[in-house]
Order: structure tokens, then sequence, then C-alpha cells
């Protein structure tokens, strides 16, 4: 499968742009920034959603709950509802766009969470939320009441660290068992696959995956080997790129992944505070970013989501917001 690339030569872009876009003029503009989500005013002027987006305001400016974003980690996004786990507010915010309505989950007493790091959102609307303190990946309801937790494992889930759904099951990357498992939508145990090492199909630390729906391809952040892998919904490896380093094309600390509608593959890095997008060889098409509190400037970035209309949302953890960037496809002549 072939997809139309961003560009085929390396544009290594500054945090800014003529509006606030990547690469610089005159090249074509691939990426451009949106908005950002934050808990309280300080993301520039003129920039996010009404210049600032409060997560801790209803409509009327009202406060919708205490806690602000303090670290957030793990996104998913859909039909315009965000999704953002955060183990510094050791909650998963549930922020409805259109509605201009947020909420913590979960909701009702009995389940607290600890550390939640990643969120994803079944097709009947069950939330499941890892959380790699307690070891364990809950499952709430479409209200965000508790309703189970993934089970049957028989080596368990000694810290899980990442979530994805692919083809009625759940796929959970266990960093410290270094393998993946899958569940079903039931929550109960199927397989796991992969094992310590840097052979093609092993792992060391795997942290972040992505689902590839239109080649039914799995991806791993292999982070303690600096590469991605990619894999069928078994286990059997296809392919992997990606080797350590301190330069942009590197994989210093992949903290990310996500892939846009034409294949482009999206990473963060928490050493070289960026965003960098590849095509599928591992060839370097567009980097961004640099440390900062700026529209485009990261601080260790912590994860990457792409939604259903290409849009590009960032956990920039340590600036305590999730940045949300609009990729730009390719006009056709």
């Amino acid at each position: 499968m072939t997809y139309p690339a961003l560009a085929l030569l390396l544009c290594l872009a500054a945090p800014y742009a003529s509006a606030l876009d990547w690469p610089e003029a005159p090249a074509p503009a691939r990426l451009r920034f949106l908005e950002s989500y934050v808990g309280t005013p300080g993301d520039g002027p003129g920039h996010g959603l009404g210049k600032v987006l409060m997560f801790l305001l209803g409509i009327n400016g009202r406060a919708a709950d205490a806690r602000r974003l303090r670290a957030p980690t793990g996104i998913f996004a859909r039909g315009g509802v965000v999704y953002v786990a955060d183990p510094g507010a050791r909650g998963v915010l549930r922020y409805d766009e259109a509605k201009r309505k947020a909420d913590w989950l979960p909701k009702g007493r009995g389940t607290r969470l600890v550390s939640p790091v990643a969120v994803v959102v079944a097709p009947d609307g069950r939330i499941f939320v890892a959380d790699s303190a307690l070891g364990k990946v809950l499952i709430l309801d479409a209200e965000g009441r508790p309703s189970g937790e993934l089970r049957g494992d028989p080596e368990g889930l000694g810290r899980p660290a990442a979530l994805a759904l692919a083809e009625g099951r759940v796929f959970v990357s266990d960093v410290r068992g270094h393998r993946v498992a899958a569940y079903g939508l039931d929550g109960g145990f199927l397989y796991s696959f992969g094992r310590r090492g840097t052979r093609p199909g092993e792992f060391n630390f795997p942290t972040y995956l992505w689902f590839d729906a239109a080649a039914k391809r799995l991806w791993v952040c292999d982070s303690g080997n600096f590469r991605l892998q990619i894999l069928d919904l078994e286990g059997k490896p296809l392919a992997a790129f990606g080797e350590n380093g301190d330069r942009p094309g590197h994989l210093a600390r992949p903290r990310g992944l996500a892939l846009d509608s034409d294949g482009n593959v999206y990473s963060v890095d928490g050493a070289m505070e960026a965003l960098q997008i590849f095509d599928q060889a591992g060839r370097l098409l567009l980097f961004v970013g640099r440390e900062g509190a700026e529209p485009g400037e990261f601080s260790l970035p912590g994860g990457v989501f792409v939604d259903e209309k290409d849009r590009v949302l960032v956990a920039d953890t340590f600036n305590a917001r999730v940045q949300v960037f609009q990729y730009l496809k390719e006009k056709q002549p």
C-alpha cells in the first residue's frame, strides 16, 4: 500500500511560521496549529478556542470541577468528544466540544484511579482506562460509572501503558512484561505476544500502540529499543524502523504513536521536545517543536492521537495542556 507523503524533502520546521503552519513558506503547509486545551489562561495571545478553552468552566462560567489538567498523557477522540487520561489529576477528563461541556471520570464512588495513562472508547460507548500504578485496565460504562475490568490474563498485567481497539479486541501494552496482551470487548483475556529482546517481535519496554485500520496492522512503540514495530494482530512482526540518537529523525525518547488518514506516522519525543512525522518506511517528513510553552513548543510531551478529521492532538504533559493541530492534505491538481 502506498501513501501520499507530506513532503519528499526533510523539513525542519521552526516553531513559528507565518500562520502557525509547518513547514514555513514557500513550502506547502502540512500542519497547522488550531488551539490548546488547558486549565488556566496563558497559551499566548489570540490562540486557542475562544482565546483559551477553560476546562474548569461550564457554559456560564460556573466551576465544573475543582481539578484541572495536570499531566495529560493518553488521548482518545471521536465524534467531537475528547478523552484525556491524566495521572497527575488521577482521572480522565471528558470534553464534548459541541456542547462545551467537561466532566471527570470515573463517576460515583468505589473506584479511584491512581495513575491513569491511557484511554479508549469502544463502539458501544464503554470506556477502557489503563492505570499503570494499579496494574489494571478498568471498564466504565458510557456514563463513566465503573462496570468491571479486563481479566483472565495468567501472567497478569504488570504495568499497562497503552490501549488500542482493533477488530473487536482491546490490545494492552505491558511495559513490565515486555509484551502486548489482547482481550475481547467482554473483558476476557484472549492471548499475548512478545518477550524481552531486540529481535523482530520482541520488545524492550513497549509503550504506545496504534491500530492501522486500513492495513489491519498494529503499531507498537518499542521504547527501549528506540524503534516502532509493525505487527499483524496475532503478533507476527512485519516491519520496523527507528534508532537512538539526539537529532531529528531519531527516536531518543518516543512517547506517542498515531497515524493520519494518509498513513503518515506521528511520534512525540520527550528528549527532543518535538513532534516528528515519518512515512511508513521511516523517512522523516516533518519535525515540529522545541522546549517551551508557546504554540508548537513542548515540555516532555507524553502522547499523540489523530482523530477522524485528521486533527493531531498532542499531550503536552509538563505544560499541562493538549495542543491541537490540523494535518493539511496535499492539494490535488
